[in-house]
């Protein structure tokens, strides 16, 4: 619940906790106001700044890369994507707008499991992602899949619509990354892996971007979003504050599978 959130610290340290844990949250009880947006942001994390500035309105008849959204995490060209992803429902006058989630984290250990040889493709061959405008060109390389020292998720990296053509390598290195693209694309495209969730007016969800695929369906000109988003280790020295923990500590890395 909103008020929870704001006004109270046990309100404050559910919704961390669980974002932690689960990976996505939907918060319920706010106003249609992208100023409620930036304050339940700020109980969490700063607000990060990016080239469209820290709160973001979207519309589909100004903001033509929002029509239709595919699965993606965000910022995949910046050197740091951003951590923790905000979106609220400011109106519609139609039907909700439908997100849709893949959780990484399952996604991972799923390729684990069943083809172990992709997971280290993806692992272990960086690739490029580009955003390019007439004032801006941001670039990153990295590899989709990365583990941390403990060979846990630390971090996906993915986005279709930014990635550039796959480097020119050995050939065989090449085929294989391209395999393993196209067969990770097909994972997460895999309904079974999904799932969805509608916003109405006021509420908002937050997710995990460094874990947490998402989508949605296509936008009409009735449908109107905010958004902004958090550094991720802004977002875990909130949690350390909440849970009483000194910097040495390391956040608690029990997780679970999204059950939207």
């Amino acid at each position: 619940d909103y008020r929870s959130v704001i006004d109270t610290d046990i309100g404050l340290r559910h919704l961390v906790e669980h974002l932690t844990k689960v990976g996505v949250c939907k918060v319920i009880g706010a106003k249609a106001s992208k100023a409620e947006a930036a304050q339940l942001m700020h109980r969490i994390a700063y607000l990060r700044q990016s080239s469209l500035g820290d709160i973001v309105e979207i519309k589909p008849s100004i903001n033509s890369d929002y029509d239709e959204t595919h699965l993606h995490t965000d910022g995949a060209f910046n050197y740091d994507p951003p951590g923790i992803k905000l979106v609220q429902c400011l109106d519609q006058t139609t039907s909700p707008w439908e997100m849709i989630f893949v959780d990484g984290l399952a996604l991972v250990d799923k390729i684990k499991s069943e083809a172990p040889q992709t997971l280290s493709l993806l692992q272990n061959n960086p690739v490029s992602y580009q955003y390019l405008r007439h004032d801006i060109n941001l670039i990153a390389l990295d590899p989709i899949v990365t583990l941390d020292s403990y060979d846990r998720l630390k971090r996906i990296r993915y986005n279709p619509k930014a990635q550039l053509p796959v480097a020119e390598q050995d050939l065989l290195n090449k085929q294989g990354l391209q395999a393993a693209l196209k067969q990770f694309e097909a994972w997460v495209e895999d309904q079974s892996q999904q799932r969805k969730l509608s916003l109405n007016p006021g509420e908002m969800v937050l997710w995990d971007n460094w874990r947490v695929l998402h989508g949605g369906s296509a936008m009409n000109g009735n449908h109107h979003l905010a958004m902004c988003t958090a550094n991720m280790e802004d977002f875990h020295s909130r949690l350390r504050v909440i849970q009483n923990q000194s910097y040495q500590r390391p956040v608690p890395q029990a997780r679970e599978k999204i059950g939207v």
